[in-house]
């Protein structure tokens, strides 16, 4: 009876309760079922919010600052200059010559007949870091004899004047190729940089170590005084300042650039 008793005091108390009340608002309690009625509801602790994060990465410019995302397009004044990527024609010698560890040396022959005349051998060859192609060569080859015989005729004379024509790959005239004239000479054996040099001529050709240090072979190196460079047939052909030359750098790429589009054409083509 306790219970019925406080049921008809709540049910009253709804009944002649003013529509409005503070913290609450309900309308007649027979109203419809789908009228909502809102009672004072117990408060519960909510639940920590969670702060999802959001993080924008920006491009990283080229000084190192990160740059802020801009919501205007760019104008052609304000976007970057795109560096160029075709070699210069300095840059281009420079690459054949660095590629190239072997052409053909043109001496001034002194064999009765053709005395004077150009004489072309075969040779191996290093740059130095100037640019400048090393030679280690025997006494007894032809070429070495014409030089020699010019250096011996007179110490004060100019050291003899010699070709090294080189081109890369085929044998063809559509491929680049580079003719460095200029005077030889031998390299003494306390040289700055003589060890360097015989590093370098023993990774690019295999044979070296087992005469460099013969007595009968000698390093010579070619200070270019005068640089011709031809593009392939019908293409680019000029003179290049020794200095740009010297000053140039190779195409990292040009030693792997055939296997590179091999591989390509053989995989994706």
């Amino acid at each position: 009876m306790r219970f019925a008793s406080l049921a008809l005091v709540v049910l009253a108390t709804i009944i002649t309760s003013p529509k409005e009340t503070t913290g609450f608002t309900t309308p007649s309690f027979f109203s419809s079922f789908n009228t909502q009625t809102h009672f004072p509801r117990r408060t519960t602790p909510s639940k920590p919010s969670t702060t999802t994060t959001t993080t924008t990465i920006t491009a990283t410019v080229v000084n190192g600052d990160s740059g802020t995302p801009s919501t205007t397009p760019e104008t052609s004044d304000s976007s970057p200059a795109i560096p160029s990527i075709r070699l210069t024609t300095y840059e281009k010698a420079r690459t054949v010559t660095s590629v190239c560890t072997s052409g053909t040396l043109c001496t001034s022959s002194i064999s009765s007949e053709i005395e004077g005349a150009p004489f072309g051998s075969y040779v191996d060859y290093v740059l130095d870091d100037d640019g400048n192609p090393v030679l280690l060569m025997n006494e007894m080859s032809m070429h070495t004899v014409n030089i020699c015989q010019k250096l011996n005729d007179d110490d004060q004379s100019p050291p003899p004047l010699v070709t090294l024509f080189t081109q890369l790959g085929s044998s063809s005239q559509d491929v680049s190729r580079c003719s460095v004239t200029g005077t030889i000479e031998r390299i003494p054996a306390n040289a700055p940089d003589i060890d360097t040099l015989r590093m370098r001529y023993a990774i690019n050709h295999a044979y070296a170590d087992r005469v460099m240090d013969s007595p009968k072979f000698d390093f010579y190196r070619i200070r270019p005084r005068k640089i011709y460079y031809v593009g392939g047939f019908g293409v680019t052909a000029s003179w290049v300042p020794v200095e740009e030359y010297r000053s140039a750098a190779p195409d990292i790429l040009a030693r792997e650039a055939s296997a590179i589009v091999e591989k390509l054409n053989r995989e994706h083509g």
